[in-house]
């Protein structure tokens, strides 16, 4: 498990639960063996433990319990800095409860505690004067709300879905690094619908409304992917990142397709994605991969067109815009009998930059 980038964690994980479901439990150890480049500070210990421990309890379904508790002390090369001996020594505590509820299988309702405190030492090489800690939490009390109705098939996915969401989170500021108190609401619509002459293709329609109240450069648009990139490349310098008072692993973020290597701080903003899916059925595979290994198997093929774009607002009333167009392709198959998706996608932006973005991820089927 690789936490931070100064050395891999090494763990075990352990789990049960009883036979109806009812309860689900695991814990998890960890140990990083700090990177060799680190041996010159004294600061440093031979290494850092972590530990993740979670429940779940559907005891009183449709009611649902989830609780989650994890501390990590990790050593992490300086972002930004090329030097082989500059590091951080990073203490993340989070805790995680969950209620929620679900009606008929479309309705849900779930409240919500989430707590994260992340406590970042930098390093000094030896005889250099010892930097000042940075501390950052968030914390505080949230809602969500949601429904869904639609329909499905294996090789095209939804082909026809409704889907609403809206979450409010309170952000105290006694439970979190922020100079006042704040409140993010959010609403999000999902359409989908089925194009004629085929019935294989879609058209999907997504929105996002999100807004900081009081109002503060919380949200970060960008910079996110739907799938883990493996490689991300664009033909413009890489634009400086801002800077959030909230942790680097507990950020609001929203995604905005062509826009995962650049990011933006904003108050308010409104997205919509428009795309156009079809997908090329393969279905071919062998039983044992050569020869001996377990079997692999190539679903199809998923062409896609989209476009999106967002108006954003900042804390100073600043309004911009932004757009993008651009294709994928994602590859489904299951390698050695594990489900992946490989997806390789090109996006030319139509303001900002004018950059043109490539994306090569991988990732598993929801």
């Amino acid at each position: 498990m690789q936490v931070g980038e100064g050395g891999a964690h090494l763990g075990y994980a352990i789990g049960g639960g009883d036979v109806f479901g009812k309860h689900r439990w695991m814990l998890t150890g960890l140990a990083q063996i700090p990177d060799s480049d680190a041996d010159d500070l004294a600061e440093v210990k031979d290494n850092h433990l972590g530990v993740i421990a979670s429940y779940a309890n559907a005891m009183f379904s449709p009611w649902t319990l989830s609780i989650e508790a994890s501390a990590i002390n990790s050593l992490e090369r300086r972002e930004g800095d090329d030097a082989p001996d500059v590091f951080d020594e990073r203490k993340t505590r989070d805790l995680y409860v969950v209620v929620g509820r679900s009606w008929r299988e479309s309705w849900g309702a779930a409240a919500a505690w989430t707590s994260t405190d992340d406590r970042i030492q930098p390093l000094a090489p030896p005889g250099e004067q010892a930097m000042p800690l940075d501390h950052r939490r968030l914390g505080g009390p949230a809602l969500f709300f949601s429904y869904f109705g639609g329909e499905a098939t294996p090789y095209t996915g939804l082909r026809r879905a409704v889907a609403v969401s809206t979450a409010a989170q309170y952000l105290p500021e006694r439970f979190s690094s922020l100079d006042r108190d704040a409140t993010s609401l959010r609403v999000g619509l999902d359409l989908v619908a089925p194009l004629p002459f085929t019935r294989r293709h879609r058209l999907s329609l997504s929105a996002v409304a999100r807004g900081i109240f009081r109002p503060a450069d919380l949200v970060e648009l960008g910079g996110t992917s739907a799938i883990p990139p493996l490689w991300l490349g664009s033909n413009r310098d890489e634009p400086a990142e801002p800077s959030f008072p909230t942790p680097d692993h507990y950020r609001l973020t929203e995604s905005l397709r062509g826009h995962e290597d650049t990011t933006f701080a904003v108050a308010r903003l409104l997205t919509a994605e428009l795309a156009w899916r079809y997908p090329i059925i393969i279905d071919r595979g062998v039983a044992a991969t050569f020869g001996g290994l377990p079997s692999s198997f190539v679903r199809q093929l998923d062409l896609e067109l989209f476009a999106a774009g967002a108006l954003t607002e900042n804390r100073a009333g600043d309004r911009e815009s932004h757009l993008t167009a651009g294709g994928s392709l994602t590859l489904q198959l299951d390698l050695f009998r594990v489900p992946l998706l490989v997806r390789y996608q090109l996006a030319r932006r139509l303001r900002d930059d004018r950059a043109l973005v490539q994306l090569v991820g991988l990732g598993v089927p929801l």
